[in-house]
């Protein structure tokens, strides 16, 4: 799926997870998780989600077609999504709403 797709092309750039963290803001745990298409704890809804692909996506020059962000679907929600609210970078945080 589109985690395994970052991976790869961090991978092929030899950035670790570290550096995408500082590159774009966001927490390490954060990127493993959307390496791993595990959203569950970092991520509010469809629109969060897709705004931290697309930012990580961005950063490594990969291009990811519309179709692959739809088959996103549903994201799985655990523990309490207000509290993770501050694992989004200030910039993110209510843009377009």
């Amino acid at each position: 799926m589109i985690g395994a797709k970052l991976r790869k092309r961090r991978e092929e750039l030899g950035l670790t997870v570290q550096d995408i963290a500082r590159q774009t803001g966001m927490f390490d745990k954060q990127i493993v998780a959307l390496e791993s298409d595990d959203h569950g704890a970092y991520v509010t809804d469809k629109h969060h989600l897709t705004r931290l692909l697309m930012l990580y996506a961005r950063k490594i020059r990969l291009e990811l077609e519309p179709p692959e962000i739809e088959l996103i679907g549903g994201v799985k929600k655990s523990g309490d999504l207000t509290s993770a609210d501050h694992a989004v970078p200030a910039f993110l945080r209510n843009r377009g709403q």
